[in-house]
């Protein structure tokens, strides 16, 4: 199991980096899902991702502030409660 990490404000940024890529061979794109929404304004979108997608996830977000891809949820995740 892979985790995408992200700041919701990123969404878009986040979006676009994952979508098809001209002329890239190998994996890609990405399925995300609906994402987790924490207390503190992350989203977070959990899935059995293969070693090949996280790497290219996280090369595809790297220069996003704030996103991350990691191999399980971060110990200080509360995720937001709707009402």
């Amino acid at each position: 199991m892979a985790v995408l990490i992200y700041p919701v404000a990123q969404l878009e940024a986040v979006a676009e980096a994952v979508q098809p890529i001209a002329g890239y061979e190998g994996v890609g794109p990405c399925l995300l899902g609906t994402p987790v929404e924490s207390e503190d304004g992350r989203y977070a979108h959990a899935h059995p991702w293969s070693e090949a997608e996280c790497d290219f996830l996280a090369a595809r977000v790297s220069g996003i502030s704030g996103a991350v891809v990691l191999e399980a949820m971060p110990a200080d995740w509360v995720s937001r409660v709707s009402e």
